[in-house]
């Protein structure tokens, strides 16, 4: 038996959340269970192989890069207490059902102490997959370095984590998986994306995703080119004082805010979208970039994690938190015609690298090298 504790899983009304933990259980079949956050929207449909339980508890997030010390401390103690009702519920039905667990696989730092426990209870082997947020956590904190060093493997998102992930874990088993997309939902269709000059990001609406720099880009551009909009998918925190920077920046009439959409509707909007931008201050290995380039869009992204690996012959690279550079990518990618096209004709080829299948074969190799 697989179990999987992961805090998000897909959703009716947000599709693009918790996708690695549903492929992961899609493509490797063998009986699961996977334990998440209660939410109110109503989960995807469960794959056959598997059992969905959610757990509702209630904790507070970090909305900003700083958090002043009373909130930091309000925000840890509110996620040691979800932890708490988390693992305890996770415990008891595992004992009540008498579960024999092969591999426990941990789908991010949160539920860490939970992981632990459930490995010290049951005698099973573990597993963690993080991204770049996650390292960047692991990095500045030696109470979860303390933590995680009692999990027995890990994987990671980013070919450029490995030396950092190496380092902090010289004696485990560390293994690169990547990330994937649904190839048949995100292709390329007939579209005039040419001739829309529309760009689209995708994100939620938070720090990380750097979308301050890219509002002032944009601003910059439309100097030179007044027509060009900017669509950004994604809900958040940071929507209030993004909306704040939109009317001051006075681009009611070309940015737009789009709140959570559909990946239906993310893949319809990169068709016909001229060129996809991704503007993050950190990342691991962002889906919403490979989602671009398997519907064959160009895209401009900021060097941060596996970004500029990624975005190789199919975009242009730029400094992260650079709007200037921001704005001369978007002014390059609308004047250089014949290098657009082909950035194209790379993504047709580049796009075949990131399927889930592909990726999932590397996740099973990793659970059959740590339960041997």
């Amino acid at each position: 038996m697989i179990v999987r504790l992961c805090r998000t899983y897909p959703r009716d009304e947000h599709p693009g959340i918790g996708l690695h933990c549903y492929n992961f259980t899609k493509h490797i079949d063998k009986p699961t269970i996977i334990f998440t956050k209660y939410m109110e929207s109503t989960p995807i449909s469960v794959p056959k192989n598997a059992q969905l339980i959610e757990i509702k508890y209630s904790d507070l997030s970090f909305n900003k890069k700083k958090e002043s010390l009373f909130r930091t401390f309000l925000i840890i103690l509110s996620k040691l207490w979800a932890e708490l009702v988390f693992g305890f519920q996770v415990i008891r039905y595992l004992k009540n059902n008498n579960i024999k667990i092969s591999i426990l696989h941990l789908h991010s730092i949160n539920f860490l102490i939970t992981a632990i426990s459930v490995k010290v209870l049951f005698h099973c082997r573990s597993i963690m997959n993080f991204g770049g947020t996650d390292l960047m956590r692991l990095k500045n904190n030696k109470i979860l370095m303390f933590l995680a060093n009692r999990i027995d493997a890990f994987l990671y998102v980013a070919k450029s984590m490995k030396p950092d992930v190496d380092k902090l874990f010289p004696n485990k088993k560390n293994f690169y998986m990547g990330n994937g997309v649904d190839l048949t939902l995100f292709a390329p269709k007939k579209n005039d994306g040419n001739d829309s000059k529309n760009f689209l990001a995708v994100g939620n609406l938070r720090w990380q995703k750097g979308y301050e720099y890219l509002l002032d880009a944009f601003s910059q551009a439309m100097v030179k080119y007044p027509s060009i909009k900017l669509y950004i998918a994604g809900e958040g925190p940071q929507r209030v004082l993004l909306e704040q920077k939109i009317e001051t920046l006075k681009l009611k009439n070309n940015v737009f805010l789009l709140g959570v959409c559909s990946r239906e509707d993310v893949a319809r909007r990169l068709n016909e979208s001229y060129g996809f931008i991704m503007s993050s201050v950190s990342e691991g290995f962002p889906k919403a970039l490979i989602e671009s380039i398997a519907c064959e869009t160009p895209v401009i992204s900021t060097d941060v994690g596996e970004c500029s690996e990624i975005s190789r012959d199919v975009g242009i690279v730029v400094p992260a938190a650079n709007s200037n550079a921001l704005s001369k990518a978007i002014i390059e990618l609308l004047e250089q015609k014949h290098a657009y096209k082909q950035m194209k004709s790379a993504c047709s080829k580049k796009r075949l690298d990131f399927s889930w299948a592909k990726m999932t074969a590397r996740v099973r190799k990793a659970y059959r090298t740590i339960d041997e």
